[in-house]
């Protein structure tokens, strides 16, 4: 069996504590989880104003779902279901439909729930609208487990912190084929993953020219001996959350070599590596604290999700380059960036050890902010 995720857990187990289950509750008798869109939802008929109890279980219905019979008499512990909040559910009572039908139609006992709405977890009339929703839940023995991501408060974030926003580092090659000036440009991508359903996707705000290199290819690999830092003689002819443009003096001397043009773009998304990151999110959790949630969550956390990856394009920003120089003292993270994506003749080894370095200081990072989102949960 592979090994749990030791953060899942805790977190899991925080949350299962928090409505009364004892440590040491096998987990393994699971009953299916139950997701209810808003379209069914708004199809159940209005519930009656009370219900028969099943034992043992508040706030369940009589109702058992397909292939989960004999399963409350199995599990002590609340069934779970996902709940994601639409433009619907903020509207004045939005909520009653949906929390109607799982009280009265399923035998749920706890929701986990995430908003896929143009909105921010840090407005106030949001926050005013969950609390109605979770106290109307209670009423009827559901409780309810917040998504409180910074994904869900990336405008919020920006407007506090524009200088800790993630980017996308972008590395393309050219052939230098002078003399003669060589214009070239590499322009940004939007992306989006399941936070940005119906809002505001992981958008580019801004491109800046990171560096250029130029170097002989041979047929097997670059000539380390040939790699030459040429950022300060090209010229910027456009710099925009589009594009990066820039332009190549090709003289004789440069004919025949190829040059790797490396830019940043600034994402609608706070950096995983931003300073106030850990801090922001305590915030938003101090900000629900009034409300009598079961728990709060984040849902697949790391740096944006993408399809189609493009290995010449990888995570960066300026914090992230800090906290790697500092862990490999007398190495840059730009330089080791370009050995990792495209090799060097003779450097495998050397490559091999700035990928791994690069890879577990992100885990790393991506760990110390989940357990700083954990700490700030607990009572």
């Amino acid at each position: 069996m592979a090994q749990a995720n030791p953060l899942l857990v805790l977190s899991t187990l925080a949350l299962l504590g928090a409505l009364g289950v004892a440590p040491g509750t096998s987990l393994l008798a699971a009953s299916p989880a139950t997701s209810l869109s808003a379209n069914e939802a708004a199809d159940y008929p209005q519930a009656p104003a009370a219900v028969e109890q099943s034992p043992g279980m508040p706030g369940s219905a009589p109702a058992e779902l397909p292939g989960s019979e004999g399963a409350l008499a199995m599990t002590p512990y609340p069934i779970v279901g996902c709940w994601f909040w639409g433009d619907r559910h903020f509207e004045p009572e939005g909520y009653k439909p949906f929390l109607d039908a799982s009280w009265w139609r399923t035998p749920l006992g706890l929701l986990t729930a995430s908003i896929r709405a143009p909105v921010e977890v840090t407005d106030p009339k949001v926050h005013d609208q969950i609390r109605e929703a979770v106290l109307y839940g209670r009423e009827h023995g559901l409780a309810i487990a917040m998504d409180l991501d910074v994904r869900l408060a990336r405008q919020a974030f920006m407007d506090r912190h524009p200088d800790q926003m993630q980017e996308l580092l972008r590395l393309r090659e050219t052939p230098l084929e002078g003399p003669g000036d060589v214009s070239f440009e590499i322009k940004s991508t939007a992306l989006g993953d399941h936070y940005t359903y119906r809002a505001t996707g992981y958008v580019p705000l801004s491109g800046r020219l990171v560096r250029v290199y130029s170097y002989l290819r041979t047929p097997a690999a670059i000539d380390p001996a040939s790699v030459e830092d040429i950022t300060a003689s090209c010229v910027l002819e456009e710099t925009s959350a589009k594009v990066v443009r820039v332009r190549i003096p090709v003289g004789a001397s440069e004919a025949g070599r190829t040059a790797c043009v490396m830019a940043a773009f600034r994402l609608f998304t706070p950096d995983v590596y931003a300073p106030a990151l850990v801090e922001f999110e305590r915030q938003i959790v101090r900000q629900y604290a009034d409300i009598p949630l079961a728990g709060a969550c984040k849902d697949e956390w790391g740096f944006p999700g993408r399809t189609r990856v493009n290995l010449q394009d990888v995570w960066y920003s300026e914090a992230m380059r800090r906290a790697y120089n500092r862990r490999r003292p007398g190495c840059d993270l730009i330089d080791d960036l370009f050995l990792m994506v495209f090799g060097q003749s003779g450097r495998d080894s050397e490559r091999i050890a700035a990928i791994n370095h690069w890879m577990e200081m992100n885990r790393r990072r991506q760990c110390e902010v989940e357990l700083g989102f954990y700490e700030s949960v607990q009572p």
